[in-house]
């Protein structure tokens, strides 16, 4: 029983990403805004990534998430890009590039599914994930040269949801 509960937990976090994937890249646009599209050109290339696929969420919350488990992808919402100075976009953007560079985006899903897993005990992916976090936060301030942008965007992002 074990043993079939632990390889069902693997099919489905192998396959459930390219349902998640589908259901975003159905809501979403690829982003034909040029300043945008250089900037993540860019930064790919001095962060040694293949440059993601960059995509517009039709949503007015502020959301930015990024994927890498088949090929990169950052989403962006409207409410987000409406919400941010360019700068504090940027930092965003940036902050979503480091994910993309640790392939963090996969080890947040796993952590995920995990939780609904047999093994959810044993896991100390929250840890992880939290280091996650502070890497990206530190790349992008590093990137800009300053914290300022990041702090100011996450604090209109969190001011917001708060309404």
């Amino acid at each position: 029983l074990f043993i079939s509960a632990i390889t069902s937990f693997l099919l489905v976090a192998l396959i459930t990403p390219f349902f998640v994937l589908k259901y975003y890249k159905k809501k979403s646009l690829q982003i034909s805004n040029e300043k945008l599209l250089n900037l993540v050109k860019n930064y790919s290339e001095i962060l040694n990534i293949k440059q993601p696929r960059f995509f517009l969420l039709d949503n007015a919350k502020p959301k930015a998430f990024s994927f890498s488990y088949l090929f990169n992808a950052i989403f962006i919402s409207v409410g987000l890009i409406e919400l941010l100075t360019y700068k504090e976009l940027k930092a965003v953007i940036l902050h979503e590039l480091s994910h993309i560079k640790q392939r963090s985006p996969l080890l947040k899903f796993s952590s995920l599914v995990l939780k609904l897993s047999p093994l959810a005990g044993f896991s100390s992916l929250t840890k992880e994930l939290n280091q996650h976090e502070d890497e990206a936060d530190k790349l992008a301030i590093n990137l800009q040269g300053t914290n300022r942008y990041l702090l100011s965007a996450k604090k209109k992002i969190r001011n917001y949801l708060k309404e």
